[in-house]
């Protein structure tokens, strides 16, 4: 039967442009790149159906195979019945926790995005302000007693300290004269 819920299935119901807090799993990529916004695949959910199993245990289940009697069988299944349903349970418990956390993720690659943004406009700042600086002393000439240091200049130039004379190397001890 349909469900009039909306969520994870086997069956395509729509594609919507991206809202926070949808799945990031279910962005549909091909549709996302043509429009250059993010878009989402929902699926028509699949109803769970409630399934109670009757065995009867009267004499008619008291054969089977040597191996197994059919009252063993139906036993069998319905214990398998009912940890299928538990272990689903905690898959569904575990895949809500891990959405959970990627939406978390998801949030903190945005606010890392608008931090390397802010980062990013803020270095520009700091570099025309540079500019500007370089600019003005460039213009005015450099104070007194300050150096500055230029690229092409010779040694000794634009401040560089003079190399320092070095002494002549002590001779050799064979060399020495007595």
């Amino acid at each position: 039967f349909r469900s009039a819920f909306k969520g994870c299935g086997m069956e395509f119901e729509e594609v919507r442009p991206y809202q926070y807090g949808d799945d990031v799993r279910s962005i549909d990529w091909n549709v996302s790149a043509r429009t250059g916004f993010p878009h989402v695949k929902l699926f028509r959910e699949e109803r769970e159906l409630t399934v109670m199993l009757a065995v009867d245990l009267s004499g008619s289940l008291a054969f089977g195979t040597h191996a197994q009697l059919k009252r063993e069988l139906a036993a069998e299944i319905a214990t398998a019945s009912k940890e299928q349903t538990q272990g689903i349970a905690q898959i569904n418990t575990a895949v809500s926790h891990m959405d959970r956390i990627t939406q978390g993720n998801a949030a903190s690659s945005e606010q890392t995005a608008a931090a390397a943004s802010s980062l990013k406009s803020q270095a520009q700042a700091l570099t025309a302000a540079v500019s500007e600086l370089v600019q003005m002393v460039g213009e005015q000439g450099a104070p007194a007693g300050s150096q500055v240091p230029h690229g092409n200049s010779a040694p000794g130039e634009a401040g560089r300290p003079e190399p320092r004379a070095t002494r002549p190397a002590a001779p050799a001890p064979h060399e020495r004269q007595p």
